[in-house]
């Protein structure tokens, strides 16, 4: 069951659905043109599907039946299929021809975007891109001679719509508990038939598939202490970050297909806090090809302007305000997140299409715009996240090693660390400046300005961090003082929000990006660029929000020791060396929010001096064999040693260095 507000929000006119399914019908019976034979086609098996999804559906339907589907679905777009898809950028540039190429493969991309609205029954949004549809193909066979700019009109008031449809329903499934669509998935089924798995709309490969066999293999008790593992820290952060709790109602739940028995089991145990949860799968699923994602970055060059900005952002704030009742009730979200698909770096070729200085211009507005409305309407000040990792199977044949692991590393004990930590503090607090030094072919030479303590006694500059907002432990981390803080920071290979880098050079000068490239490419300007597109837009350059020592040896040593490094997550990659964070502090938005170390200091340095926020914070590792050195300097000049050859020096530190030895 959907609740009547979100029925009553993906309302739609009938009859324009019946002609406009009656229009695609014939477009796919007479047409000569591949494309809109090809996509219309598409379109009625679509079309044909929702009508036939029910629960009789998925009771009717073995699970091999339900496989086929499901990737007859995703077929075009599959490994080596997406070579001859119209969704490839390249491929539709190369057939179509170079003057609606780049558009219509727009269209097909935002065409697949409306699968899970069909499962979700969604007619409204479905309604939208058979409009869309369908004034393309009017305007393409009409051959006129703006025939460019009005698709590119087309599209952008399609945006306009689908955006302002979409965003609404994102509050309802994120905040309101009587949704219940991704619940009822989580909580009802049977888990040993998998055929729930096909209710998502979503590709389901053999991750999901085998995931899901090895997460009902465990036992209760394994299954317990899972959903333990990030529950009981997200309650306890609260206090951790001097925010109350109270007044809240739920917390939203995203999770990756295949985890529903741990989410279950999370729903009971958040339940026992007084909290409902809103359970939304919205981020995590295996991408039949990851390139298309990247083929697709410069689309919103077709239609993004001031005007669009403007609409979209005044939009949301009424949204905002018309929901305020369910969104101020949010306590914030747990996520699961997943590691260990395989390393991507993108095939880069070159397109016609890219953003004027004004778009420049509207995309920042607009990236900061929905940033700024939603730290008002939902401030971390008072809400708070946790996230926590597992690995898939595509990790390779250790895969339920590895994952046995990580159930261990997610449940360090925090006490432990914090009496780790505070040694580390203790040394790091009497600095001016830390001085962080690579090893071997490792280029990093770093100086990093500490920020002013007025009374140590009471005052420290580095957060004490166990398993709170990011599992597992641990790390101390502080907010560098920008002015004073120079040099290189260099990596041989790191995985960035789905990406490879390889070589990443960053240079900064008083705490700012001043240069930044890396070897993916032969091409120092596509290597540039690919850092640009990634990591920095929508601004020209980002400040060092964060320096911090990971101090997860054992997460370090398990990755080491199964040869993952390269694929973990930035919340478990973190733990495993120092690193460095581009963009904002840890204490974006919560600043005045007074936070104590457990010793009992506040900690001072929350902000870098920056000015404004970015809505940008990318963690870079470097791992501990690529360190010679990091050490501090005190305002007197004297020297110390933090760590040196990759292991630690600070006294009492031989639970850390057990695992690096």
């Amino acid at each position: 069951m959907i609740n009547s507000l979100y029925k009553e929000i993906v309302e739609y006119d009938a009859d324009s659905y019946t002609a406009s399914v009656d229009k695609i019908v014939s477009i796919a019976d007479r047409s000569k043109c591949p494309y809109f034979k090809k996509t219309s086609e598409f379109l009625l098996d679509l079309i044909q599907l929702e009508r036939n999804l029910c629960d009789e559906y998925f009771i009717d339907s073995s699970f091999d039946e339900l496989l086929k589907q499901n990737y007859k679905l995703f077929e075009d777009v599959v490994d080596k299929n997406y070579s001859t898809s119209f969704i490839n950028s390249k491929y539709a540039l190369e057939t179509i021809g170079e003057e609606f190429g780049f558009e219509l493969s727009y269209l097909s991309y935002a065409i697949r975007e409306c699968i899970t609205a069909v499962y979700e029954h969604n007619k409204a949004i479905l309604l939208l891109a058979f409009d869309l549809f369908l004034e393309v193909y009017e305007i393409v066979s009409k051959k006129l001679n703006d025939a460019k700019d009005r698709i590119s009109q087309s599209i952008a008031d399609f945006e306009i719509k689908r955006s302002m449809l979409n965003n609404e329903l994102d509050i309802i499934k994120q905040n309101d508990i009587k949704y219940d669509y991704y619940k009822n998935i989580s909580t009802k089924s049977d888990f040993t038939d998998l055929r729930y798995l096909f209710k998502y709309g979503k590709y389901i490969s053999k991750n999901e598939i085998e995931s899901a066999k090895y997460i009902n293999s465990l036992s209760s008790e394994t299954i317990s202490k899972m959903a333990d593992a990030y529950v009981i820290p997200y309650i306890q952060s609260f206090k951790r970050y001097g925010k109350k709790f109270e007044g809240f109602r739920s917390v939203l739940l995203v999770y990756p297909i295949g985890f529903e028995r741990v989410i279950a089991k999370s729903i009971e145990k958040f339940r026992e806090y007084g909290l409902e949860s809103c359970v939304c799968n919205v981020l995590f699923s295996k991408k039949p090809t990851k390139q298309m994602k990247y083929d697709h970055r410069l689309d919103d060059s077709i239609y993004i302007s001031k005007e669009y900005t403007k609409s979209i952002i005044e939009h949301q704030e009424k949204l905002y305000e018309k929901h305020i009742d369910i969104v101020s009730e949010s306590s914030g979200y747990a996520m699961t997140c997943t590691f260990g698909e395989s390393l991507f770096s993108p095939e880069v070729y070159d397109v016609k299409f890219n953003y004027i200085d004004e778009q420049k211009k509207a995309k920042s507005s607009l990236t900061m715009g929905m940033f700024n409305l939603k730290s008002k309407y939902v401030p971390r000040a008072k809400t708070s996240y946790t996230a926590i990792g597992y690995p898939i199977p595509e990790i390779g044949r250790n895969y339920k090693d590895i994952f046995n692991e990580m159930i261990e590393i997610n449940t360090l004990d925090n006490d432990l660390y914090t009496d780790l930590h505070q040694n580390i503090i203790s040394v790091l607090d009497e600095a001016d400046i830390i001085e962080v030094i690579g090893k071997g072919e490792n280029k990093t030479n770093l100086s990093i300005k500490m920020q002013t303590i007025e009374d140590i006694a009471k005052q420290t500059n580095f957060f004490n961090c166990v398993a709170s907002v990011n599992v597992p432990v641990g790390e101390v981390f502080t907010s560098p003082k920008l002015e004073g803080t120079n040099g290189m920071l260099h990596v041989s290979s790191v995985y960035l929000m789905g990406m490879l880098y390889e070589n990443l050079k960053i240079e900064f000068k008083d705490g700012i990006i001043v240069s930044y490239t890396c070897s993916n490419f032969e091409n120092d300007i596509e290597n540039k660029s690919y850092i640009k597109e990634n990591l920095l837009d929508p601004h020209e350059t980002l400040p060092m929000g964060e320096f911090a020592i990971g101090t997860n040896t054992r997460a370090y040593t398990m990755a080491k020791k199964y040869d993952i490094s390269q694929l973990l997550p930035v919340l478990i990659a973190e733990k495993t060396g120092p690193h460095f964070a581009i963009g904002d502090t840890c204490y974006r938005g919560r600043e005045s929010v007074q936070v104590y170390n457990q010793d009992g200091r506040e900690i001072t340095a929350k902000g870098n001096g920056y000015g404004k926020y970015t809505g940008k914070h990318t963690d870079i590792t470097i791992p501990f064999e690529e360190i010679a050195e990091i050490s501090i300097v005190k305002h007197n000049g004297e020297r110390v040693s933090i760590i040196r050859d990759g292991l630690f020096v600070v006294e009492k530190m031989d639970e850390l260095n057990k695992y690096l030895k």
